[in-house]
This record gives structure tokens, sequence and C-alpha cells, in this order.
């Protein structure tokens, strides 16, 4: 069992360029954990940067290993979108990991005492503590690369969640499945982006919100989107991804506001449409899709399902006299 002991200056203290034992690679990072949470509006200067992140990375490799310093080497050019800063920020204020690091060193010092004294019924049991205490790292650490991975930050993510939810409790128990239902349902199986159009009060809402439930328990990832750049900021190509938009450009009439948000995104939702495990739908009154204005929006023209048409349209009951 290697003997891991504090550099002469202690953990308050950063050790010097020639130490590289794990003892002062864990003071470093101590040092440098409570210099940045210290700093004045969290702003450092490039220099102090880079080189706190030459002796962090660099004791991080020692301690962990080739492969982890690579990963640190990959983070520290990675472009930082919202979602990236959402985890630093989230990551900033948690000092779980320090203090795993010190839990760990207190228990390696107890594990040698312990070997010297010959007592090998406590080491055993303090050395499974530790197995326990790998075991729930190893865990933390594959949440926050499942976390990091993820497209959509946690707390929209989490909204998502709650709506869904709202939806599968509250109106979905009371939804009766109609031709139009089926159809919509087939329809988002076999292409890519639908449409769902009818007047107000037809029900293209239930439906849409139905079939999405359909389409979770069919292992799609349901986003709900709300404006047009959120389609390909939560795209993800390893992901089963069904965009729901409700509403398509306005109630009631159609809003060039809307349409010209749209425009300039196209493209790029027709490449994303590439990608066979993305799918889009959406529920648009029928005034507005047949707007000509709304030609220009033409990924959303490819597969309509007009709830007003006779092959799907509600069918009166009939009088038993």
């Amino acid at each position: 069992m290697k003997n891991i002991t504090n550099h002469q200056g202690g953990f308050g203290c950063l050790p010097t360029a020639m130490e590289t034992t794990p003892g002062t690679d864990l003071a470093r990072i101590e040092y440098y954990r409570n210099y940045l949470a210290q700093l004045d509006g969290g702003k450092v200067r490039s220099i102090d940067f880079n080189a706190a992140w030459d002796i962090i990375t660099g004791a991080i490799g020692r301690l962990g290993g080739q492969k982890i310093k690579q990963d640190c080497d990959h983070l520290r050019i990675r472009t930082l979108d919202q979602t990236n800063k959402e985890i630093i920020e989230d990551i900033k204020c948690s000092n779980d990991e320090i203090k795993n690091l010190k839990e760990s060193l207190n228990s390696l010092k107890i594990y040698h005492e312990l070997l010297l004294e010959g007592d090998h019924r406590e080491l055993k049991r303090s050395y499974e503590e530790l197995q326990e205490d790998h075991t729930e790292m190893t865990d933390e650490i594959k949440r926050l690369k499942t976390s990091y991975d993820d497209t959509v930050p946690c707390n929209i993510r989490a909204r998502f969640k709650e709506t869904l939810k709202a939806w599968k409790e509250n109106d979905d128990k009371m939804f009766i499945k109609t031709r139009a239902a089926k159809l919509v349902f087939k329809c988002i199986k076999e292409h890519n982006c639908v449409t769902i159009t009818a007047s107000s009060g037809v029900g293209k809402t239930a439906i849409l919100r139905h079939v999405a439930l359909q389409m979770a328990e069919e292992e799609f990832n349901v986003l709900l989107v709300t404006e047009p750049c959120d389609i390909v900021r939560f795209y993800n190509p390893r992901e089963k991804i069904l965009f729901v938009i409700d509403d398509f450009c306005g109630n009631f009439s159609v809003k060039q506001r809307d349409i010209k948000r749209w425009e300039p995104v196209m493209e790029d939702i027709k490449k994303l449409l590439g990608n066979k495990r993305t799918r889009i739908i959406a529920a648009c009154h029928l005034h507005v899709y047949k707007d000509k204005q709304f030609e220009s929006l033409s990924v959303f023209k490819s597969c309509e399902c007009n709830l007003l048409s006779e092959n799907i349209c509600l069918l009166k009951l009939k009088n038993n006299q």
C-alpha cells in the first residue's frame, strides 16, 4: 500500500514544480480550487488561467492517467455553447470531487497505520468502504459525462419532463383514439416531418400531444420547440429525437415576423432531417398553412394531416330512429 503524505508546506500552499507525488498533486488541485473560488467576479487573466490550467491538468494526468489528461486537453479547446456553460457553472458550485479526494487521502493514511499495526480485519473493512466510495464516484463521473453530452440544458430538460408528465396524467387519460390520431401516428413513423392542420377547436393540440407521448414510448427523445433555433441547438445525431411545435406561425393569422424567424434556419433543419432518427411534428391552423407566405417553409409542406379531410374527420353519430 503506497503511503500518500502531504508536502512540506501542507495543503494550503502550492507545491514546487519538482514535487510530483500524489500528495503534492492533490495539494495543487485544492490550492487552485480555492484560488479560483475566491476570484473577484469570477474573472481571471489569460496568463494566470493558462498557468493554472497547465499545472492542474498535469496533476490530473499523473493521478488519473493519460486518458483523463487527453480529455482535459480536448476540453481546453472545446467551443463553449450554452449547454457547456451551464455544466461548468454546475461543476463550479460543487465541491464533491475535492471532498472525495480528501476523504480518499485520509482513508489511505488510516490503511497504512492499520497495516503497520497488523489489524488485517479492520483493514479489510476499510478497504471495502473505499471500494464502495470508488463505485459511487464512478457513478457520479458517468452522470456528469451523460450531462455533458446532453445537448439540452438540465433545467430545460427538467421542464420538458414535467410537461410530458402533465400531458400523460391529465390530458391523455381522457383522450379517445380517432382515425385522425391513428393516421398522424402512422405518418410520423414513416416521414421525418408531419404537419397537423385544422381550424380552431377540432383537436390539433390533443392529437399532437397524444402522438408525442406515443413516440416517447417508442424511445424517442421528445423535445418541445418554442424558438426556431431550438431545433438546431438541441439536435443530437446520436439520439432518436421528436421535435414538437404547437400553434406553428400564429394562432389566428400568419405573422410575417414568425415566418422570418423560421426562414434563416430552414436549410439547417433540412440537413438535420436527413438523419432518419430525427423527426418534427407540428400543429398549424389551416388558414395559416394555406397562406402564400407559408410556402417558404417547404419542410412543413412535405406531409400534411388535415383533420377536416374526408378520410379522417370526425364522424357524426347515426340516429337510431
